[in-house]
């Protein structure tokens, strides 16, 4: 069984599964995985971060995952939203 979690999570994680027979022992099941993989094909830049949980004054993280394969940005800017959803740009800032 494949299940397809490309569209359920930000990991885009594939799940292979397969149903084991009752009474079998020994090698039961065998899967052979091969890829395909488009030539120069790269991911786009992912920001992840997890909010769930935190309180207002705990610090927030965020990490810019980056294809092997892409150029790496010189530069990255940080958008700070306020309460009232007005933000401003703070480079090279911990905020």
């Amino acid at each position: 069984m494949l299940f397809d979690g490309r569209d359920q999570a930000p990991n885009g994680w594939l799940v292979v599964r397969s149903l084991l027979p009752s009474g079998k022992t020994g090698e039961v099941i065998v899967w052979h995985v091969r890829l395909r993989v488009a030539a120069g094909w790269t991911r786009p830049p992912v920001v992840g971060y997890n909010q769930v949980g935190y309180t207002p004054d705990r610090a927030k993280v965020a990490v810019l995952e980056l294809d092997r394969q892409c150029q790496l940005p010189t530069t990255a800017r940080v958008l700070k939203l306020g309460p009232d959803g007005t933000g401003c740009f703070a480079e090279g800032s911990n905020d």
